[in-house]
């Protein structure tokens, strides 16, 4: 089979130290990069100069600013392209992804799915009406989705490695100052969406949540009140929110499982953390972000991060650690799985595209799946949910807000 064309829209920074790794680790065999895309001709150029390093062959240029081969509308033409990456700017993608659909290319577009729940569910209803019938794929880009170490704690809770689940706790605390380069992107110093940061990165703990928790706790039918707040002013609309979850009552009388998500980027440099502890009847499942020097197995998944320092003698890149404590509270398992979600996603939909469609990244409702070796089968949630709960998080201000209503509906 022919490598699939695509076209890369948006040359920001993950577009270049992300995608493009994983793209060379993936190979030229499955796919090629026909053309790059971004408003200037400078900054498109430039992609392409690293789609040409890192990948071997150049792309054409295409941008708004009438110094290049024409802007979205002639690439979109091309019929050696038959899918796109969307990297832009939040508020850009809807548009771009309808755009691109009707065009009849398929689509990766990075998380969040939309701003908000209603525009999300816009958008997903007209995928689903006009342009999953025609048999183009859509499928958003969310790493934690199906980072390996992600779906292997979920395949033991899932298993009864801890019993039946009755709370959690999960922190997500990092550092953001003036000074680091995502902040310093236009459409992330002033925000025009719910959140700022916390969405932009909040999407992905809710993403490990329903999968790690899965049928287990159904996010999607819980109840949530939060608070949001706001520390440091330049983060605004918000840098910080704690939220409880309750899961629906269950038909046996017993008090409904819950948990506590609390998310902040106003810390300081110097301390950040992700941590996820899932209690249950017979122990408890720690899972946890910690950088590691990788092992001489996964070298090549370590050129696919994007987050990768240089150690002593090899890279040192997060790893996804889970630790297993039995009833006794003596430890019964602990492993740990290289984060490789971006080189996962982009697998996965070039599969799909190829005709081997795992349902990953699916906007909404989508199969079971299965991931490399891991059997784990779950009723996969979706990106909508992550955004619905971000958006309960900050709206809730002490209130109860059902999650089925608001999924359903765009409003609590």
């Amino acid at each position: 089979m022919a490598p699939i064309g695509l076209a890369i829209l948006g040359a920001g920074i993950f577009a270049k130290e992300a995608h493009l790794p994983a793209l060379a680790v993936h190979g030229s065999e499955k796919s090629v990069v026909n053309a790059v895309y971004s408003r200037s001709k400078s900054s498109a150029s430039s992609l392409a100069e690293q789609v040409k390093e890192r990948l071997g062959n150049t792309p054409t240029v295409y941008s708004e600013d009438g110094a290049s081969e024409g802007g979205l509308d002639a690439l979109l033409a091309r019929p050696d392209i038959q899918a796109v990456i969307v990297v832009l700017p939040l508020t850009q993608q809807p548009d771009v992804v309808l755009k691109a659909l009707a065009a009849g290319k398929s689509v990766l577009s990075e998380k969040p799915v939309a701003k908000d729940v209603k525009t999300g569910i816009d958008l997903i209803e007209k995928w689903e009406k006009e342009y999953k019938p025609k048999g183009l794929i859509w499928r958003v880009a969310e790493n934690f989705e199906v980072e390996p170490g992600i779906l292997e704690a979920a395949e033991r809770i899932k298993a009864g490695a801890i019993g039946k689940v009755r709370f959690f706790n999960c922190s997500m605390i990092f550092p953001m100052d003036k000074d680091n380069k995502y902040y310093q992107t236009s459409w992330r110093t002033i925000p025009d969406y719910q959140g700022g940061f916390l969405l932009d990165a909040g999407v992905h703990t809710n993403a490990a949540l329903r999968k790690v928790l899965g049928s287990s706790f159904p996010l999607d039918t819980a109840k949530v009140t939060g608070f949001a707040s706001l520390t440091r002013d330049f983060l605004a609309p918000h840098d910080t929110f704690q939220a409880v979850i309750q899961a629906a009552p269950t038909s046996d009388g017993e008090h409904p499982a819950q948990g506590v998500n609390e998310m902040s980027c106003a810390v300081k440099p110097g301390f950040s953390r992700y941590i996820l502890t899932v209690t249950g009847t017979e122990g408890t499942l720690t899972l946890e972000s910690v950088p590691k020097p990788v092992r001489e197995a996964d070298l090549v998944l370590a050129r696919a991060s994007a987050f990768k320092a240089e150690g002593n003698e090899k890279p040192v890149v997060p790893h996804w650690q889970t630790t297993i404590t039995g009833p006794d509270g003596n430890k019964t398992e602990e492993f740990a799985r290289i984060g490789s979600g971006v080189y996962e996603e982009l697998g996965s939909f070039l599969n799909a595209l190829s005709g081997k469609d795992d349902g990953n990244g699916e906007p909404r409702y989508v199969a079971p799946y299965r991931i490399r070796a891991y059997s784990l089968v779950l009723a996969c949630r979706d990106a909508l949910l992550d955004v619905a709960l971000i958006q309960a998080y900050l709206t809730s201000q002490g209130n109860a807000i059902d999650m089925k209503k608001l999924v359903s509906t765009g409003s609590a």
